[in-house]
């Protein structure tokens, strides 16, 4: 009697690598798999993150 009546949520993910939620995923997996490979016995890692020449010298500025 109250089928189509109610509101009902589903969780799911389109499991594409373009989508921005799934892709990170696909992403972190990536990620973890090369570096079992590259660096077996390695525990941690260090990401060297870079900016465009035009934003260092506004974001050096106005650090906080």
């Amino acid at each position: 009697m109250g089928c189509g009546q109610g509101q009902h949520k589903v969780n799911f993910s389109c499991k594409g690598k373009a989508c921005l939620q799934c892709g990170k995923h696909y992403a972190r997996e990536s990620m973890v798999k090369i570096c079992v490979r590259l660096f077996p016995r390695v525990s941690y890692w260090q990401v060297v993150l870079t900016l465009p020449e035009q934003l260092r010298i506004p974001i050096h500025n106005h650090s906080n």
